[in-house]
């Protein structure tokens, strides 16, 4: 079993192994079969560290769709998706799903072709009932890819603005509110990520600007003392939890700024990146981590950095694209197809 920690921004992976014998067993010898274990951990740490990355972007002055979604990595250049989602959207941990929220608290879901840029139909798979959000909720996958959970904000009320957490299966069965969200935790309350011991980390927007956590089932509601923090990324152990800090004005919560990283607690908060970054993610085995970096137009496209834990940049990976910053970065673990492959079936026939 491995663990992964992020000491001072370095994170150390830690693994055990053990080899079971008896006195008489038969089989191979335990130095020949601890060194197979090691080639075949090599080679799985090889693929996820090679898997897709999804950068989505903020586009200013929109009349439909507000975002862009880009798919590359490693080994592929940035292409963008062909689709036009109404909400932010979220991308499942294994790259095959999108999701959102759409008009008339619609819960959208396609289907990512894993061989070319094109999705599939829009799939309502439930509604929010009414009068349970004035806006759009943003949307997280739970790290198995088989639940949704929503957050968002509902009517204001003076000068209180609640929200309230929903968690569904990813075929729409299960709607359920898990929480509200008090104005004193989080006012304005989105951007969730989902991590893999069951915390769900959002961001507080408006004038105050901070991060809040819940438990995936609805406990444990608690703001926590971080500096004004928007999309958070948790480590793959769940022990970590990076963020962007926001270095925009009052009203500017979603502002690029610094990468800060704390633990799972809140505490131990240190800077992990300078810079203008708008998003970050760690590779599945936490060896590497994404950094999405924006430039406000004319100064420069967008682009997508990957270094090693100790900061070291291994590669920079450029976006054919100017908007005004990334707000989401998902490094899953499964590798897109090269960039000009087509897919060999019709794109419409893909359901959730």
């Amino acid at each position: 079993m491995a663990a992964t920690v992020l000491v001072g921004g370095v994170v150390l992976v830690l693994g055990a192994s053990s080899v079971n014998s008896s006195p008489g067993a038969a089989g191979p010898e335990p130095g020949l079969e601890l060194d197979a274990k090691r080639n075949l951990a090599t080679a799985a740490s090889g693929a996820v560290e090679n898997g897709s990355l999804f950068a989505v972007w903020w586009e200013d002055y929109c009349e439909l769709s507000c975002y862009s979604v880009w798919r590359g990595g490693p080994e592929a250049p940035f292409r963008r998706l062909r689709v036009s989602p109404e909400g932010t959207p979220c991308i499942s941990q294994d790259g095959s799903r999108l999701a959102y929220a759409g008009k008339r608290r619609s819960i959208v879901v396609q289907r990512i072709s894993p061989r070319s840029d094109e999705l599939g139909p829009p799939k309502v798979i439930a509604r929010l009932p009414r009068g349970q959000a004035s806006a759009p909720p943003d949307c997280a996958w739970s790290p198995n890819g088989h639940s949704l959970v929503l957050v968002g904000y509902g009517n204001s009320v003076g000068l209180r603005s609640e929200g309230s957490v929903w968690r569904l299966e990813r075929d729409g069965t299960g709607l359920r509110k898990l929480s509200e969200v008090p104005g004193n935790v989080a006012r304005y309350p989105g951007d969730p990520a989902w991590s893999s011991t069951g915390q769900i980390a959002f961001a507080s927007g408006g004038e105050r600007a901070w991060m809040a956590m819940v438990d995936s089932n609805g406990g444990n509601m608690r703001r926590l003392g971080l500096p004004r923090g928007h999309s958070p990324a948790w480590s793959p152990d769940g022990r970590q939890l990076a963020f962007v800090n926001s270095a925009g004005a009052e009203y500017e919560s979603i502002w690029p700024g610094p990468v800060m990283v704390a633990d799972a607690n809140g505490e131990d908060v240190r800077r992990l990146r300078r810079g203008q970054y708008g998003a970050v993610a760690f590779s599945p085995n936490g060896r590497r981590i994404a950094f999405a970096h924006s430039f406000v137009p004319p100064r420069g496209s967008d682009r997508v950095e990957i270094t090693r834990t100790d900061g070291t940049t291994i590669r920079t990976l450029p976006v054919a694209h100017k908007s005004i910053f990334a707000i989401r970065l998902t490094w899953t673990n499964r590798a897109g197809a090269p960039a000009g492959e087509r897919p060999t079936k019709d794109a419409g026939a893909l359901l959730p």
